[in-house]
């Protein structure tokens, strides 16, 4: 059993920063795909063509803005809980994790060769 005894802030913030960023991608797309929608069917509603081409015009500023600040907003998360956890590790003990490993004097687990599987 070895224990998580610190985690380094800024390597936890690049992470969160890129899952948060690749999640404000996605969800930026889920705008733009809403807006393209909207264009249809006001178009088909007769709707006036700025009108309708504004929810288009908004779905490609949230696919651009969107992943600028879920990462940023995730980078800051990471940071702060990396830092929350190393105060917290340090005074009540880092989380136990257990590693399988064929061998118990290598400290991490080792993959199995292909001829194991």
């Amino acid at each position: 059993m070895r224990e998580l005894q610190r985690i380094a802030p800024l390597s936890a913030g690049l992470v969160f920063g890129f899952m948060g960023a690749a999640l404000g991608l996605i969800v930026g797309l889920l705008f733009f795909l809403m807006g393209l929608v909207g264009l249809s069917f006001g178009s088909a509603l007769g709707a006036p063509a700025g009108a309708a081409g504004a929810g288009a015009v908004a779905g490609i500023f949230m696919v651009i803005v969107f992943p600028i600040l879920y990462g940023a907003a995730g980078f800051v998360q990471g940071v702060i809980a990396a830092m929350l956890y190393n105060l917290a590790a340090a005074i009540f003990g880092g989380v136990r994790l257990e590693f399988d490993s064929r061998d118990p004097q290598i400290p991490f687990a080792v993959p199995p060769t292909a001829r194991e599987f």
